[in-house]
């Protein structure tokens, strides 16, 4: 069984650039679904399943998100450089506050809360959360075998997948330490705009077990654009402009 987690990283650094109008004056993970920003909800969600401290990756407008979450139990990393990195770069920045093993979420997410407990409640010390489909060729695909992670990338051959990362995970005090050394070799070999699964990949393919836990009838969503943004309200109950 593996245990308990109390800490959690959300990475919210980025630009938002194709949800453009709307991240033009705030960060992405700010604008509202259902009367609730995404990240406000994300860490409700959190804190309702046992997590107490929460670190928040932040970068584009990061004076907005701290004011924005100065009620909550978090602590801010920076990412200096996000205009030119993406989220591998961001959750790197969050290793000196990391304690332990963590839970693991993207910023820009909307999803029935019982996912999240899923991954928390899980019997799995390392593992991402997968909606099992056929994927289309914007998602993060997810190759894996016997229930663990083979590769993820967005521009593998959706006949070979088992569906789509959602952008949450959790991972283990050991595991982490291996993945913040990997990320910085990474990075200081010039790759800085990968995504997390560039690295988790790779260890993976090294020998390291990521488990799949896989779901496929709770509703959630990835807002990447202005087209995701008017589903997520549809789906969601809301319809702000």
């Amino acid at each position: 069984m593996s245990r308990a987690l109390k800490q959690a990283v959300i990475v919210a650094a980025g630009l938002g650039r194709r949800l453009k109008p709307h991240t033009d004056d705030r960060p992405k993970a700010l604008i509202e679904i259902n009367g609730t920003s995404m990240i406000r909800n994300s860490i409700d969600i959190m804190l309702g399943g046992g997590i107490e401290e929460i670190i928040v990756v932040v970068g584009y407008k990061k004076e907005m998100m701290e004011e924005h979450l100065r009620d909550y139990p978090v602590q801010f990393a920076h990412n200096p450089f996000y205009a030119i990195t993406n989220n591998m770069a961001s959750l790197w920045f969050a290793a000196p506050l990391l304690k332990g093993g963590f839970l693991y979420a993207h910023s820009d997410l909307v999803y029935d809360p019982s996912l999240m407990n899923s991954v928390v409640n899980s019997q799995y010390e390392n593992a991402l959360l997968v909606e099992e489909k056929r994927c289309g060729e914007e998602e993060m695909k997810v190759i894996a075998n016997d229930g663990l992670l083979v590769e993820s990338s967005k521009l593998l051959d959706p006949n070979y997948c088992v569906g789509e990362w959602t952008g949450i995970a959790r991972f283990s005090h050991k595991f982490s330490l291996t993945l913040m050394t990997r990320i910085e070799e990474l990075l200081e070999a010039g790759h800085l705009q990968e995504y997390d699964t560039f690295a988790l990949t790779q260890l993976a393919q090294q020998g390291e077990s990521i488990h799949i836990i896989g779901f496929n009838d709770q509703p959630w969503m990835e807002i990447d654009t202005v087209e995701d943004l008017q589903a997520a309200r549809e789906l969601f109950g809301d319809s702000a402009p």
